[in-house]
């Protein structure tokens, strides 16, 4: 995350809160951190060849941090 959320004030990383408006952002690095571990977590599965477990750790990312990319791989992986 390189901006704040609320202001779009230019954030450090693991910026307790930002400078400029004073949102806290410990819960959001958190939340950015797990998600990064749910990625790892789903591609290793991928290489693994367990589809099931895969699927299960990039549903759970997605309800955590949504993006087009990610969607598509959900497609993909319900349907193979």
């Amino acid at each position: 995350m390189e901006r704040c959320p609320n202001c779009r004030a230019r954030l450090v990383p693991e910026q307790e809160e930002c400078q400029r408006c004073g949102m806290a952002l410990t819960r959001l690095w958190g939340l950015l951190a797990e998600a990064s571990q749910l990625d790892k977590a789903a591609a290793r599965a991928l290489m693994d060849g367990n589809l099931l477990e895969a699927q299960h750790l990039l549903a759970r990312r997605f309800h955590l941090k949504q993006d087009s990319l990610l969607q598509q791989l959900l497609v993909f992986v319900r349907t193979a």
